[in-house]
């Protein structure tokens, strides 16, 4: 999606906008549905729409998002005292929960080396600390501190207030077509990366 550039404008509301609040109004065409409308032009006019809309949101607003929040995390880091990858880091242990050293650095993309010296600096940062496992003592997980998600969480407040206050807008309806669409674009993103494995 990199490099692909659309000059399509939308009026005031960005065609992406758009596109997430009319996506469960556009009806599907068929080819007979195509024949009867095309003379008319409401046919073609609705493809033509569709098209734009779905340009807008894959080749403009989703990969200007994935700048921005790039962009963030790098400001959170350089804030939290740690690297880039350090606050990835710490996304993954607030989303799946403690883990060993091993599983974080496949988590990450790290080699195990790279990941022992990520969690060092985490450690002397105080957003982590390592914890045996209660099911095998033998073995170390590395968990958040409360220090860590407190200066994570004051850190991403704003973001996460601003996110609230435009979800507020949205119908329950709108909603649920995001979470889909957000869940859709997590798969489809962790097969991708796979795929470079």
């Amino acid at each position: 999606m990199l490099g692909v550039r659309s000059s399509h404008r939308c009026g005031k509301i960005s065609c992406a906008t758009q596109l997430l609040r009319h996506a469960a109004t556009i009806p599907d065409i068929s080819l007979r549905d195509a024949a009867i409308g095309w003379r008319d032009g409401t046919v073609a006019a609705t493809n033509e729409d569709r098209a734009a809309l779905l340009g807008e949101l894959v080749t403009r607003s989703i990969p200007g998002w994935a700048i921005a929040v790039v962009q963030l995390n790098s400001a959170v880091a350089s804030r939290l005292g740690v690297t880039d990858t350090d606050v990835l880091c710490l996304h993954v242990l607030d989303r799946y929960g403690p883990a060993t050293p091993g599983v974080l650095a496949k988590r990450v993309n790290l080699t195990t080396g790279s990941a022992s010296r990520m969690i060092d600096r985490l450690v002397a940062a105080g957003c982590v600390r390592r914890v045996p496992d209660p099911a095998d003592r033998r073995r170390v997980l590395i968990e958040p501190t409360q220090e860590g998600r407190d200066r994570a969480t004051t850190a991403y407040a704003g973001l996460v207030a601003r996110t609230r206050e435009e979800l507020a807008g949205y119908t329950d309806e709108e909603l649920r077509t995001l979470v889909r669409f957000m869940a859709a674009a997590e798969r489809d993103t962790a097969a991708e990366a796979q795929l470079f494995k």
